[in-house]
């Protein structure tokens, strides 16, 4: 999160242990695990994602849920840091749950929304 506030973003974060009435308020599909959920612009957000990313999605307001970043398959332990050092692509979600390809972040991008 870190990385968000670094550049410019306003960030609330918040623990709980149950995430479930924040999904469903915030239209996140039951397909779509994870543990960092949120909420940007009217968008939900799932995963890792960066500065750029969220620049990109205010800028081009797709029709859409949301997005999720899926790391990839070489992916390790290192994802649960702050830094993770692998890609991850990111997906869009329309309204029937479906994903779409959106974009790829270089590994030195990604933060916790």
């Amino acid at each position: 999160m870190q990385s968000l506030r670094d550049a410019g973003f306003v960030v609330r974060d918040f623990e709980q242990d149950d995430l479930s009435s924040w999904r469903q308020q915030w239209g996140i599909p039951s397909t779509i695990r994870g543990c960092h959920p949120a909420r940007f612009m009217g968008y939900f957000v799932e995963g890792h994602v960066s500065p750029a990313q969220l620049r990109q999605l205010a800028a081009e307001k797709p029709a859409a849920l949301g997005i999720k970043t899926e790391n990839s398959p070489l992916a390790s332990a290192e994802s649960q840091t702050e830094n993770p050092t692998h890609a991850a692509h990111t997906v869009l979600i329309d309204a029937q749950g479906l994903e779409q390809p959106w974009m790829t972040a270089e590994p030195e991008e990604h933060s916790h929304p």
